[in-house]
């Protein structure tokens, strides 16, 4: 037996919740067939590389941003 200790990998702290984003992510990247905890871990690494350039774009632009990242990281590294 093990015990599941829901902890994230790295610490975060929330200043601002914005649901309409959370609910946009989980739309866009959720589902039965699909790897979110993957998907959401490159949109968090997208979102620090390109710093506050990320919240002055639109959420449709910085989906596409985040799926061009994830189809070049899945092209080079499958699962």
């Amino acid at each position: 037996m093990f015990i599941y200790e829901k902890k994230l990998e790295f610490p975060v702290r929330i200043t601002k919740t914005d649901p309409n984003l959370a609910s946009l992510i989980l739309t866009q990247f959720g589902g039965a067939n699909c790897n979110s905890v993957y998907m959401i871990i490159l949109i968090i690494r997208l979102r620090k590389s390109l710093g506050v350039l990320v919240i002055k774009i639109q959420h449709h632009t910085f989906l596409a941003l985040a799926s061009l990242k994830i189809q070049l990281c899945s092209s080079l590294f499958p699962l």
